[in-house]
C-alpha cells in the first residue's frame, strides 16, 4: 500500500489510477497525514480479515515435502501419524504417505477441527473416513489406532454430532 506524497499536484489522477492509498500535496499538515495513514490501516484490516476468510474457507491444506510445495485436499486425508519432528499424512489417492518436518500439534492447528480429531499423541483422523469405533480404538479401512484418554472426549462429542439416525 502507498501513500503519495509531494509538491505537485499534477500527478493525482495518475496517482490514483495507480491504486494509491491517498495522495498528500506538501505541505502536509498532521490531521491530513494521520487521516491517510488511518485508511491505509482500515484498508490492510480489510485485505486481510478477507484473506484470511479466504484461506479459511479452503478445502485443502498446503504442505512442504521434498522442496516442494503440495496441495491436498481435506477429503483426500485418511490420517496423520505423528514421528517427533516430522508428520506422515495418508491420503486415499497417494500410495505412499506424504513426509514433511512439522509436529503434530503443528500440522493439528491447521486442519478444520469439524473435520478432522486428534485421538491420540500420534494420530489425527479424518472423522468422515472413520469406520468403526468403540471406547479405546477405532478404525481406517484395514488400519487400527488407540484412542487416548486425553483425546476421548474430543473425539466422542466430534464423531457423535455426525451420526445420522434413522
Amino acid at each position: 500500500m502507498v501513500i503519495l506524497t509531494t509538491a505537485f499536484d499534477q500527478y493525482a489522477i495518475k496517482a490514483f489510477e495507480l491504486n494509491v492509498v491517498d495522495y498528500l500535496l506538501k505541505p502536509i499538515p498532521f490531521e491530513r497525514l494521520e487521516l491517510a495513514v488511518q485508511r491505509a490501516i482500515l484498508l490492510h484490516q480489510l485485505r486481510t480479515s478477507k484473506a484470511n476468510e479466504e484461506v479459511n474457507q479452503s478445502n485443502f491444506l498446503l504442505i512442504k515435502s521434498a522442496y516442494h510445495t503440495q496441495r491436498i485436499a481435506y477429503d483426500d486425508i485418511l490420517y496423520v501419524e505423528g514421528m517427533k519432528d516430522y508428520v506422515k499424512i495418508y491420503t486415499s489417492s497417494r500410495k505412499h504417505p506424504i513426509l514433511t518436518r512439522m509436529n503434530v500439534k503443528a500440522i493439528e492447528s491447521l486442519l478444520p477441527v469439524h473435520l478432522f480429531s486428534r485421538i491420540h499423541q500420534s494420530f489425527i483422523v479424518s472423522l468422515d473416513k472413520v469406520d468403526v469405533f468403540q471406547k479405546k480404538k477405532l478404525r481406517i479401512g484395514n488400519q487400527e489406532f488407540p484412542i487416548g484418554p486425553r483425546f476421548a472426549d474430543d473425539f466422542y462429542h466430534k464423531i457423535g454430532s455426525k451420526i445420522r439416525l434413522g
